[in-house]
């Protein structure tokens, strides 16, 4: 692998693992203030609202930009953010607002943020040559994983030894070591501004008539709420779940989140070596097998039970989404990928952060044992529905594809 790639890659991991870690502290530090899961899971929506609402309008700037500086100036905003927020808390400065203060930085974050998912998709074309991108895409959804992984189990650790307002500013740290790294990037092929005007409107009238004659494109990123369903709840209720059925600390927190990056790189695995299974048998199958690990297993006041069913439902779901995610990049027109791409992450990202917030509700006026098992018959039943309205519907769902490099 070529230097500058892997020095792409590294900063890359730094930059995921700040995000993870500044996403799981606020959610912690929101449950400490207010002792509900519903404030976390509030900024944690807060800090994805602009991207949903805002980012076709990011793509379309980022196809006609340079994505290095986009990533540069984005995490930039993000250690200057954080490092303001630690500073006030060191300083205990506006103590009765944090709360307002805190909505106003995830805010604020989530328009740095809004740029971020786009450019990072778009700048490995111009990174390496074509033959590469499948493998490099699959290394950074693999440093996504570890990073989800690692970054909550780094914070809880970061809880014992430091104060808040350090730990905040060890996250401001990660995402300077990405811009070093990013800085030291250098394109294989010299970036030039396109000089055609596209309007928003035109922009995405093209992609509305590309999608109108590639059905199936549509119903696969129609399917990916649906398979990302557990994504969003589990960031949210996960503290609370440990804390409150398991009386878990600050360090053994995490080990959840550690055993869904697990769950979630196996899943991903399988999507490439069982590619050729029934569509059907895949997506709604493991997404059913999902649903009934949370509504039974879960519901075990047994931490090991507890432990097996996360693992099985983020391995099921890993399976069902990446295999959605393969098939939509085998079917793709070059002209419209980053569009398809940029779409594909707002609906997982946006159903995270509103599944998430609803069921933080839920959690809050009942609790994290019976909101999880109110997932799982969601989940059981949106597969029965969606199967019973494939049998009217004749769409080409052929699994077989290629991984390029």
């Amino acid at each position: 692998m070529k230097s500058n790639t892997i020095t792409y890659l590294l900063s890359t991991f730094f930059g995921y693992l700040a995000i993870i870690m500044y996403n799981y502290f606020v959610i912690i530090y929101a449950y400490k203030l207010t002792s509900n899961e519903f404030f976390g899971a509030t900024l944690f929506l807060l800090m994805n609202v602009p991207y949903i609402l805002f980012g076709f309008i990011s793509s379309k700037y980022t196809e006609f930009t340079s994505k290095k500086k986009i990533i540069l100036y984005a995490q930039f905003c993000y250690l200057i953010l954080i490092s303001a927020l630690g500073g006030m808390i060191y300083y205990d400065l506006f103590y009765t607002k944090l709360k307002t203060i805190l909505l106003l930085i995830s805010l604020l974050l989530g328009f740095a943020f809004a740029f971020l998912p786009a450019s990072r998709l778009a700048i490995i074309k111009d990174l390496n040559d074509s033959k590469t991108i499948g493998r490099i895409s699959l290394y950074i959804n693999l440093l996504y994983i570890t990073a989800f992984g690692i970054g909550p189990l780094l914070v809880g650790i970061l809880k014992y030894y430091l104060w808040d307002f350090q730990i905040l500013f060890s996250i401001s740290l990660f995402f300077l070591i990405s811009n070093l790294f990013l800085l030291k990037v250098s394109s294989i092929s010299k970036f030039e501004v396109l000089k055609e005007e596209y309007s928003i409107g035109y922009y995405w009238k093209e992609l509305s008539l590309y999608l109108n004659s590639n059905k199936r494109i549509l119903f696969l990123l129609l399917l990916i709420p649906y398979t990302t369903l557990l994504l969003g709840p589990f960031q949210v209720l996960i503290p609370a779940y440990a804390e409150a059925v398991f009386h878990l600390s600050e360090i053994y927190k995490p080990i959840y989140f550690i055993i869904m990056s697990i769950g979630l790189a196996f899943g991903g695995f399988l999507a490439i070596l069982l590619r050729n299974m029934n569509f059907k048998v895949v997506v709604f199958g493991s997404s059913i097998v999902a649903g009934l690990s949370l509504s039974i297993l879960m519901q075990f006041e047994n931490l090991i039970i507890s432990i097996i069913s996360v693992l099985i439902a983020s391995t099921c779901s890993s399976y069902a989404t990446n295999l959605i995610v393969l098939l939509i990049q085998n079917s793709l027109n070059d002209k419209f990928r980053l569009r398809i791409l940029n779409i594909y992450s707002i609906l997982q990202l946006g159903s995270a952060a509103f599944i998430g917030f609803l069921t933080s509700k839920i959690s809050t006026n009942f609790n994290p044992k019976t909101t999880f098992q109110s997932l799982g018959i969601m989940l059981i039943i949106f597969s029965i529905l969606i199967l019973f309205s494939l049998s009217y519907r004749k769409i080409n769902l052929n699994t077989k594809y290629t991984i390029s490099g």
